[in-house]
């Protein structure tokens, strides 16, 4: 696989990433030297995290700053999605392989925006890892959209359309800008919710209702590019 060395980590939400510095100033192997950066000396591996806001004008805005500014050769989006494909639960990881947004529509209705996809080996990796971890995932298109998808309507019309397994606000819009970049991208996503009535539910006072799990769902993907950063 492709060797990285300068990683950023973006989030829309402050919730998504705070974790970070907790989970990595515990590990022996990493050495935080600023605000939002650190560096793992074994892996010869900087990583800078940022909080870029939520739906795509910042997602995009600020994750072509942070690229710049940082010289990142690879940026990981993690955060929380809603889910849309068979089969999945509350909690699920969602790492993504390709990205569209659901309303973008061109004049030959194609919906596509080029080639917007995550290196299958980077996408492979990091679904052998969260194996081992034990987190129930899967490998598969995210859609992003400028709204929060709760109602099953509009649920049943993008699934039958775009056939994905998650949708965000974020993940399609900072795909596109790091391709723009040529950097490699992905996005490591939870599901707080199935994207349907109940999704309003799923978040109070900006938190995710917990429901007792061993390993909270926002520290998930937290864990898994962890794992992934030790080991490549």
């Amino acid at each position: 696989m492709k060797k990285y060395n300068r990683i950023g980590l973006v989030s829309a939400m402050e919730q998504e990433l705070e974790y970070l510095d907790e989970y990595l100033t515990s590990k022996p192997e990493w050495r935080k030297y600023d605000d939002n950066e650190y560096y793992n000396n074994s892996s010869d591996i900087h990583l800078y995290s940022q909080v870029i806001g939520a739906g795509k004008v910042n997602a995009a805005y600020q994750s072509a700053l942070h690229i710049e500014r940082k010289g990142l050769d690879l940026l990981i989006n993690v955060g929380f999605a809603g889910g849309i494909g068979d089969n999945l639960e509350y909690g699920d990881i969602i790492i993504g392989t390709e990205y569209d947004q659901v309303d973008f529509i061109p004049l030959n209705d194609t919906g596509q925006l080029g080639n917007l996809v995550t290196p299958s080996e980077l996408s492979y990796r990091l679904k052998s890892l969260a194996d081992l971890l034990g987190f129930r995932n899967e490998r598969g298109r995210i859609v992003t959209g400028d709204f929060f998808l709760h109602d099953s309507e509009t649920r049943c019309s993008i699934k039958d359309r775009y056939a994905p397994l998650a949708f965000d606000m974020e993940s399609a819009a900072i795909s596109q800008v790091a391709a723009g970049m040529n950097v490699d991208f992905e996005s490591v996503r939870v599901l707080s919710d199935l994207a349907d009535e109940s999704a309003q539910n799923a978040f109070k006072d900006g938190r995710s209702v917990s429901r007792g799990e061993a390993v909270p769902i926002e520290h998930r993907p937290i864990i898994l590019v962890e794992e992934f950063l030790r080991k490549i």
